[in-house]
C-alpha cells in the first residue's frame, strides 16, 4: 500500500437539501435522498456521480435528525472512474481524519461492493460535549468510508495521505469461492418440503420482459397477481386468510396493500367480488408480475458472530458475516449477488427495544439491475459483511434500530426474489455506556 503526503482541505460546509423520503413515526430513523445532494463547494469532478445514469443511482445521502452527520455515498462502475476520483475525494477529507476500510456489501451504495462513503458533520449544530468528542472524536471532521473490493477500488494502486489514520475493518477471506463450511457439517436444508398440489396460473411471457430480464430458463416465472388494498390493519389477518384460499399470498408495497399469486383453478372475478365484501377493503385488482418462484437446492444459510456487545448508540458498527453455501458436494450452484433487483439481505431484530421502519421515495428507477453471477462450487460460500442495521434494495430500504439496554436477536436471511434462505438467529447484547 502506496502512502503519499497529500495536503487535504477540510470542508466542513452542509447545504441544505430536499428529503425524498421522510420517516414520519420515529425521530432517529434515517432520511435519504437519491441522486447526490452533497455541498456545491465540493469539487466539480464528482458532479458526474450526481443525479441518475444509464446503470442506475450511483450517489446517496443519509441523515438520521439529532445525529451529527450526513452520510454521502458515491458507487463507482470502473476502476478509472475511481482513481480519477481518487485526488477530488481527498480535497473534501478534513485534515487528520481518518480513512476506514471495508468490504463487501455496503448499503450506503446501494448494495454495491465498491465505492466510497464521506462522513460529513452537520453545520450549525450544538457543538458535542467533550464526553461525546471522547467516543466520536472524529464527527466534528469530514472523514472516508472506502469499500474495498481489490479490483474496482484498489488501496494498493492509491495514494493515502500521512495525516490520516487507516482504520482497516476490512473482512478477511471476502472471495466468493473462499472455503468456509463443510457439506457433511451443515444440517439438512428444509428444501425438500413438497410444494403445494395446485399449480399457480402462469401468463406469456412476453418479449419485451424476456428481453429486459434477460431470461433463458424457468427461474423467472410470471404469474397473475390479485391484490387488494386494505385500510384498516386491523383486518389484515382476515384478508390474508382468505388471500391464501385462491393463491400464494404476497405482500404489497406497505401494510395496506396484499395480494397472491393465483391458482389455475381460480375465478379471478368472482374472487374480486367477495374481496370486496370484506370489511376493510377498499380496491381490487389484477396485475402481470415476474418472481423468482424456484429454490435452489443445497444453499444453506449462517450467520457468524464476532463481537456481540454494543453501546446503546452503536447499531451501525456490527461485527457479523453472513454466509449463504453451496452444501451440494458434486454440483455448483448460481445466483445473482446482492446489486441485483431481485436478491438482497434481509434482517429482523427482536429485542426489549427493536424499532423497524420503511425508507419511502417519491419515485423509482426503471433501470433493472443485474448484478454479479456467483457460482459456487461445493463446500464454498458467498460472504456478506453485516456492519449495520439497514438492509433492503436501493428503492426499498429499512431500518432496525435498538433503543434500550438488553438482550436482542438477529436474524439474516438471504432472499433470491420471494425465497428465503434463512440463517439460525444469534444473540446481541446491548449495554448503556
Amino acid at each position: 500500500m502506496k502512502r503519499a503526503l497529500v495536503c487535504a482541505t477540510a470542508i466542513t460546509a452542509f447545504a441544505t437539501f430536499p428529503l425524498y423520503a421522510e420517516v414520519k413515526h420515529f425521530p432517529e430513523a434515517y432520511a435519504l435522498h437519491q441522486g447526490g445532494a452533497w455541498p456545491r463547494t465540493w469539487p466539480k469532478e464528482l458532479d458526474q456521480f450526481r443525479g441518475l445514469s444509464r446503470e442506475g443511482l450511483r450517489s446517496w445521502a443519509f441523515q438520521r435528525p439529532g445525529e451529527p452527520l450526513v452520510h454521502y455515498g458515491i458507487k463507482f462502475l470502473t476502476r478509472e472512474e475511481f482513481e480519477g476520483a481518487w485526488p477530488h475525494l481527498l480535497k473534501v477529507k478534513s485534515k487528520g481524519a481518518p480513512i476506514i476500510l471495508r468490504s463487501g456489501v455496503s448499503l450506503w451504495l446501494g448494495g454495491a461492493t465498491h465505492g466510497v462513503c464521506v462522513h460529513t458533520p452537520v453545520v450549525g449544530k450544538k457543538p458535542l460535549s467533550e464526553q461525546e468528542l471522547k467516543e466520536s472524536p472524529w464527527k466534528t471532521k469530514n472523514y472516508l468510508e472506502l469499500i474495498v473490493d481489490g479490483k474496482i477500488v484498489d488501496v494498493d494502486r492509491i495514494s493515502l495521505p500521512k495525516d490520516a489514520p487507516i482504520i482497516d475493518r476490512r473482512v478477511k477471506d471476502t472471495g466468493v469461492d473462499a472455503p468456509s463450511i463443510a457439506p457433511e457439517a451443515v444440517a439438512k436444508d428444509d428444501t425438500t418440503k413438497k410444494p403445494t398440489s395446485r399449480k399457480l396460473r402462469d401468463f406469456a411471457l412476453s418479449r419485451s420482459f424476456g428481453d429486459r430480464y434477460r431470461t433463458k430458463n424457468l427461474v423467472l416465472s410470471m404469474y397473475d397477481h390479485l391484490w387488494v388494498r386494505v385500510t384498516d390493519p386491523a383486518k389484515t389477518d382476515a384478508v390474508k386468510k382468505e388471500l391464501a384460499k385462491y393463491g400464494r399470498v404476497i405482500k404489497g408495497h406497505g401494510y395496506h396493500v396484499w395480494g397472491a399469486d393465483v391458482y389455475d383453478d381460480v375465478d379471478t372475478d368472482a374472487v374480486r367480488a367477495a374481496m370486496a365484501k370484506i370489511n376493510g377493503v377498499v380496491k381490487t385488482g389484477i396485475s402481470k408480475r415476474g418472481a423468482y418462484d424456484k429454490r435452489i437446492p443445497n444453499l444453506k444459510a449462517t450467520l457468524r458472530i464476532g463481537r456481540k456487545t454494543y453501546a446503546i448508540d452503536h447499531e451501525d458498527d456490527l461485527d457479523l458475516t453472513f454466509f449463504l453455501t453451496n452444501v451440494n458436494k458434486r454440483e455448483p450452484r448460481e445466483f445473482r449477488s446482492m446489486d441485483s433487483n431481485m436478491c438482497q439481505l434481509d434482517l429482523k431484530l427482536e429485542g426489549p427495544g427493536a424499532h423497524s421502519f420503511r425508507i419511502t421515495k417519491t419515485g423509482e428507477s426503471t433501470i433493472v439491475l443485474r448484478g454479479k453471477v456467483i457460482r459456487l462450487k461445493p463446500g464454498n460460500s458467498y460472504r456478506i459483511p453485516v456492519t449495520n442495521l439497514l438492509y433492503g434494495q436501493e428503492y426499498s430500504l429499512h431500518q432496525w434500530i435498538w433503543t434500550k439496554p438488553g438482550e436482542y436477536t438477529l436474524t439474516a436471511a438471504y432472499i433470491i426474489g420471494e425465497v428465503r434462505y434463512e440463517a439460525p438467529p444469534v444473540k446481541l447484547n446491548v449495554i448503556d455506556k
